[in-house]
């Protein structure tokens, strides 16, 4: 169910299309003039057994479920499924939950690596100095190597991760700060367990890849991000609310570190927002994840979890309460 031509084109191409109708008969969410809000999801869900979400959902609420029927299966083509789409109504209800997260992590990590290596190479800097100031290679312009730094992953979820194979080409030693990461996976996945603290203060770069929940909203505050060392790279893909805004505006302003950030307090990011006008921060408008290839890989992954489910066996990207109470 979606609301505009756009999205149908990019997560349903034909090949998509053609299995959703060998699974059964496909109700769009409205049109691009009228797409559903609440009053029109409930007057169509009765008949609803399977439902296809995204980020233009209306959600689940309480009124929608009586009006439910049928359904038996929500499969969130996005990332979480938390709050905006559904709440534990859903797992009460005994309706079978999956998401596209996975299909998503690859390219978060793939744009936080990106991230990391403009920002020590300074390209965007010296993009600008190469087109206005005709620089040339005289000016020798040195930059920094990702090559043998330590680098810091906060939450070591999907995201954090598919960051670990990215980084080992570079000779990097990883330190992850998660609750949930247990030490014997952790040394498995040749990563170093450890606390916030060493892992900011020992760090030299440190990519946020935690989910926004009451534990780790401002996480990192005055008092922590003062841990991170004199020219330290903190790079977030995650969501802003983890770190402090003035905080970390701050820190940045005194030049004592660098940051990239694809995501921000307010978006899009307001065109006074002085992170717009600091040389040492690098921003992107919150799609560095954001691939020709993504959205149909999203739905494809999907409509394959459906596809298990309607045949008795247990969706690989399956969402349980327990899930679902630690997910972004």
């Amino acid at each position: 169910m979606h609301p505009d031509d756009y999205t149908r084109a990019t997560f349903y191409p034909a090949h998509i299309k053609k299995q959703l109708n060998e699974i059964g008969e496909t109700v769009w969410n409205g049109d691009a003039e009228r797409g559903f809000n609440e009053e029109r999801l409930i007057e169509a869900i009765p008949d609803i057994d399977i439902v296809l979400g995204g980020w233009v959902m209306p959600k689940f609420t309480k009124k929608v479920f009586d009006a439910a029927k049928k359904l038996k299966y929500i499969g969130q083509v996005g990332g979480s499924v938390k709050h905006y789409l559904i709440d534990e109504e859903a797992f009460d209800r005994g309706v079978t939950v999956s998401n596209a997260a996975a299909g998503i992590a690859k390219y978060v990590a793939e744009g936080a690596l990106t991230l990391i290596l403009a920002s020590f190479k300074d390209l965007y800097g010296i993009n600008v100095t190469m087109k206005i100031d005709k620089a040339d290679p005289s000016d020798a312009m040195y930059t920094e190597t990702l090559f043998g730094k330590k680098v810091g992953l906060i939450g070591f979820g999907k995201v954090g991760r598919e960051m670990v194979p990215l980084l080992k080409p570079f000779g990097t030693e990883v330190s992850v700060y998660d609750p949930y990461l247990k030490a014997e996976e952790a040394e498995r996945l040749g990563v170093i367990k450890t606390d916030l603290e060493t892992l900011l203060s020992g760090s030299d770069v440190v990519s946020i890849h935690a989910p926004n929940t009451p534990e780790t909203k401002n996480m990192l505050n005055l008092d922590t991000l003062s841990l991170l060392k004199h020219g330290a790279l903190l790079v977030n893909t995650a969501r802003a609310a983890i770190t402090d805004e003035s905080a970390l505006v701050g820190e940045i302003k005194k030049g004592r570190i660098r940051a990239a950030l694809d995501v921000f307090w307010s978006e899009p990011l307001p065109a006074s927002h002085e992170l717009r006008r600091l040389p040492n921060v690098l921003v992107t408008p919150h799609n560095i994840a954001a691939t020709i290839r993504q959205r149909p890989e999203q739905a494809q992954m999907v409509i394959d979890d459906i596809k298990l489910f309607l045949n008795g066996e247990r969706p690989v990207n399956y969402i349980d309460r327990e899930i679902y109470r630690i997910m972004a």
